[in-house]
C-alpha cells in the first residue's frame, strides 16, 4: 500500500549512504587494503549504479521463505528472484524514513528504535511486533 506509488529509488528521499560500496574492495571479493589497515572501519564512498546491486542474495531469501511455508512445499528457483525488488523497496523505504528521523534529530547513528518508528510513520504497524 505504501510502496505502490514509488517506482524509482529516488522517490524514497534517502539520507546518507545506504547503498554505498565499501572503499578499497576488490570486485572479486578480496581486499585491496594494506595489512596495517585491516580491522579499521571503512566509509562507503560509492552508490549502487543499478537497483540490482541493492538486492539481498537469493540464497538468503530462499532460506527465509522456506521457513514460512509447510515443510513439504517446494519453492521454484525464480521465487526468490521475483521477491527481490519488492523486498529491496521495502527495506529502502523503512531505512530511508529512519534515516530522515535520525537526521532531523541531529544524530549520526541509526538504531533499532528508529526502524520501529519508521514502521509506525509509514503505517506498517503490523511489522512492529516481530521487531520487538
Amino acid at each position: 500500500r505504501i510502496l505502490a506509488g514509488l517506482k524509482d529509488p529516488a522517490d524514497f528521499h534517502m539520507a546518507g549512504d545506504w547503498m554505498g560500496a565499501v572503499q578499497d574492495s576488490d570486485p572479486a571479493g578480496g581486499s585491496l587494503e594494506e595489512p596495517e589497515e585491516r580491522g579499521k572501519k571503512k566509509r562507503r564512498t560509492e552508490f549502487a549504479k543499478t537497483p540490482e546491486e541493492t538486492y539481498l542474495p537469493t540464497s538468503n531469501l530462499h532460506r527465509v521463505m522456506l521457513r514460512a511455508v509447510k515443510p513439504e512445499t517446494l519453492l521454484g528457483r525464480d521465487v526468490a528472484r521475483t521477491i527481490q525488488p519488492c523486498l529491496s523497496e521495502f527495506v529502502m523505504a523503512v531505512t530511508g524514513e529512519a534515516a530522515s528521523s535520525v537526521t532531523r534529530s541531529h544524530r549520526r547513528r541509526l538504531v533499532g528504535e528508529d526502524i520501529i518508528g519508521a514502521c509506525q510513520a509509514l503505517g506498517m504497524e503490523v511489522y512492529i511486533r516481530p521487531l520487538t
